[in-house]
């Protein structure tokens, strides 16, 4: 959808108004010098043109929505991957059909529980997905799993004769995207994810030098026993001469961590220097679910609760659904529920810090909750009737594969990102949406950037190899609002001057103040 002039039409335009003006000046006297170019297109055409970018793939769109007219437009109806500029995509969408106050609940239930004994027959945490149970959404207590075990105890219960059963049926059996690659799997930018995880899919393990040269190293998973297998091939190498390195670079340290395809087992190789401070890892789970099953296991056994049978998780929806509605006489009582922080706090740390991992347990809620179940085909499927059929984005100008960005198959075009947050603008909960993104002097990626325009710029970033991007809203010097998406893709380059750019770009832009 073309909301205004396109940068063809406006250098069209510029080239027959030259020529006007030139056949002008033959025959009449000379007027008031011609206004100057518009200083923000005439330092985005110089960036275009200079190397080093000038080899680069770069969109451009600035548009007013005051006027209703794009203002600059450079490749905007082209394809870029966007990177991190993904997440505007579900959180808004989340926004509109679930809602900023919409919030997750975790039932957990007892089966034949008798109130008298405290005994339940099993017990069933029905899964639901929230992304919030970690230390961003509860800094001053991210134990969720033992305050459920606390709630749990308080209601009375003691044994569990049975099994400690996760239904995880929520979602579907996949654990990323399908567009991810290989290099994801290992890294906490990428974490799987699961219909009752904690911790945002990341462990820690601790690894420390053992006690003589030539000694294993000692490798501690902060995890439940049995979880993680480890294949600890670290040897204790000779003590590093002094000087002694800076506490916390990792002085001494020579080893790698690694995991096959699917493998469940942690393979460190390598050497650490004797008596070298210990190195806390963080890495990603490789199985979130029964992982977070036994940590509650866990956390109920510390508090005195028996479980005499074993700690399961259930993916299948019809042994899920029999599981919370057994045959009589068998009762299911809910003996507790975690509600979750509200969706516009869900939706602000997504945004903010561009976290990935709750970007992509929300485009599964998405399909659990308005779709056909969850998957991030069924995620992506709500997203895309919201963004075709509300904001009028053109089917064409958007391939989403994931929520959070990390795939370099999505696809999408500055014109639709700007339609995006020029819907967000008087949506009700556009201003919901707003608060949630970062900018100068504001928790998030743009904090420390562009510090000169505090208050007066909001967005979102992007980075990927050899992608960067920037959009958002930034508010001129002649006080218009605007809205920007600034996208570049193969570079070749480090991030670094590109940033600038872009950075730069959005200082004009703040300063050049609107063409009349």
């Amino acid at each position: 959808m073309n909301r205004g002039i396109t940068w063809t039409g406006m250098r069209s335009g510029a080239l027959a108004l030259l020529l006007v003006s030139a056949a002008c000046a033959r025959t009449a006297p000379a007027g008031p010098p011609a206004p100057p170019a518009w200083e923000f297109a005439r330092f985005a055409d110089s960036v275009l043109s200079t190397p080093p970018l000038n080899r680069a793939h770069i969109g451009i769109q600035v548009y007013d929505p005051a006027t209703r007219r794009v203002l600059y437009s450079h490749n905007a109806d082209r394809h870029f991957v966007p990177a991190s500029n993904q997440k505007y995509w579900p959180t808004a969408t989340a926004l509109q059909v679930l809602g900023p106050d919409w919030r997750y609940r975790t039932p957990i239930l007892g089966l034949g529980f008798d109130d008298a004994s405290g005994e339940a027959a099993a017990l069933v945490v029905v899964g639901r997905g929230d992304p919030t149970w970690s230390e961003r959404f509860h800094p001053e207590s991210p134990d969720v799993l033992g305050a459920l075990a606390d709630s749990l105890v308080a209601s009375g219960l003691k044994r569990v004769r049975g099994d400690l059963v996760v239904d995880a049926s929520y979602f579907d059996g996949s654990i990323i995207p399908g567009t991810w690659t290989f290099g994801n799997l290992n890294g906490t930018s990428a974490p799987p994810t699961g219909a009752f995880a904690v911790g945002e899919g990341v462990m820690t393990v601790v690894v420390e030098p053992g006690p003589t040269v030539g000694a294993a190293a000692m490798v501690n998973p902060a995890a439940p026993a049995g979880v993680v297998p480890v294949l600890n091939r670290v040897v204790t190498s000779e003590a590093v001469p002094a000087p002694a390195p800076v506490p916390g670079t990792g002085g001494g340290r020579r080893f790698i961590t690694s995991r096959g395809p699917w493998s469940d087992t942690l393979r460190l190789t390598g050497t650490l220097a004797l008596g070298s401070e210990s190195q806390t890892l963080r890495l990603p789970m490789t199985d979130p679910v029964l992982f977070a099953a036994n940590v509650f296991a866990d956390a109920l056994r510390e508090r005195g609760v028996v479980i005499e049978g074993a700690v399961r998780v259930v993916a299948d929806s019809a042994e899920a659904a029999a599981l919370r509605a057994p045959a009589a006489p068998v009762s299911v009582v809910e003996l507790t529920a975690w509600t979750s922080a509200p969706m516009s706090d869900v939706v602000r740390h997504i945004l903010q810090p561009s976290q990935n991992w709750v970007a992509e347990q929300l485009v599964r809620t998405l399909g659990a909750e308005k779709g056909e179940g969850g998957s991030w085909r069924e995620g992506i499927a709500v997203q895309e009737d919201f963004l075709f059929n509300m904001v009028g984005i053109d089917s064409a100008a958007l391939s989403l594969q994931d929520g959070s960005g990390m795939s370099h198959q999505n696809l999408v075009t500055p014109e639709a990102v700007v339609q995006l947050l020029d819907h967000a603008r008087t949506a009700p909960w556009g201003q919901v949406f707003r608060d949630g993104l970062t900018g100068p002097g504001r928790p998030g990626t743009l904090e420390n950037r562009m510090r000169i325009l505090e208050g007066r710029v909001t967005g979102k970033t992007g980075t990927l190899s050899n992608v960067n991007a920037l959009s958002g809203y930034v508010i001129t010097d002649d006080g218009r609002e605007l809205i920007f998406s600034f996208l570049s893709n193969a570079s070749g380059l480090g991030g670094g001057p590109v940033v600038s750019a872009l950075d730069r770009m959005v200082e004009v832009l703040a300063t050049a103040g609107v063409p009349r």
